[in-house]
């Protein structure tokens, strides 16, 4: 299993990434989107102009710190337990 996720799409990226990385319970660095807010709300962390400073800062943080890792996977299972599979918030309503 990977240790994290760094999805740092400009604009509009695709949520399937975030939505995985919260089901296995895995903290994710996000570019500070609308989109990626809705998707992960308080279950990711985010860099709204990733600075290669920052983003180093942050990946240490998530991978040294095992508290913080706990407390991520805490905040990604409660985030997902409104939905009922992986592409239940991926639809689209109509």
């Amino acid at each position: 299993m990977a240790d994290g996720l760094v999805y740092l799409p400009r604009k509009r990226g695709r949520v399937q990434p975030v939505v995985e990385a919260l089901y296995a319970g895995i903290p994710a660095v996000l570019s500070d989107t609308r989109r990626n807010r809705l998707t992960a709300g308080d279950a990711a962390h985010y860099i709204a102009c990733p600075e290669l400073d920052e983003l180093a800062d942050t990946l240490d943080a998530i991978l040294s710190d095992s508290g913080l890792r706990r407390q991520v996977q805490g905040c990604c299972l409660r985030r997902v337990e409104r939905w009922k599979t992986p592409d239940d918030n991926l639809r689209t309503k109509e």
